[in-house]
C-alpha cells in the first residue's frame, strides 16, 4: 500500500455532489494512524444532517526512524557490565520507538 506525505485534506474540505446525489472524494487521507477511525460527512446548508462511516483501521507508513523512547533514560556513566539505561521497573532495559514518517508507532519492526 502506498503511504503519502500530506497534512489530512478532509477537514472542512468542501465538495460539490453529482448530478445522481454522489459526491466523490478522491484524494481522502490522513498522516494518523489509529483504530476504529470514521468518517463524518455533513451538509453545509443543512444542520443536523449528516452520517459516518463504519469504523475503519489506518496502518502505520514504513518504518522511517527509530529513536530513544522518553522513559529510558540513559545513564550517565557507567561500568563495563552495567545496565546503559535506567528505567523504573525495566531492570535497566533500553527502550527504542520505531515511527513512521508521520510519528506514527510501527505496528512491527526488528532491530
Amino acid at each position: 500500500a502506498a503511504c503519502y506525505g500530506a497534512e489530512p485534506i478532509a477537514d472542512g474540505n468542501l465538495v460539490t455532489a453529482e448530478a445522481d446525489g454522489t459526491a466523490p472524494y478522491t484524494t481522502l487521507r490522513t498522516p494518523k494512524a489509529g483504530t476504529a477511525m470514521v468518517l463524518l460527512f455533513t451538509i453545509e446548508d443543512a444542520p443536523g444532517v449528516n452520517a459516518s462511516s463504519p469504523p475503519f483501521t489506518v496502518r502505520p507508513c514504513s518504518p522511517a526512524t527509530v529513536a530513544k523512547a522518553d522513559m529510558s533514560v540513559i545513564a550517565a556513566s557507567v561500568e563495563p557490565g552495567d545496565p546503559l539505561c535506567v528505567i523504573a521497573g525495566a531492570g535497566g532495559a533500553c527502550v527504542a520507538e520505531v515511527r513512521d514518517s508521520f510519528g506514527n508507532l510501527a505496528e512491527e519492526a526488528v532491530l
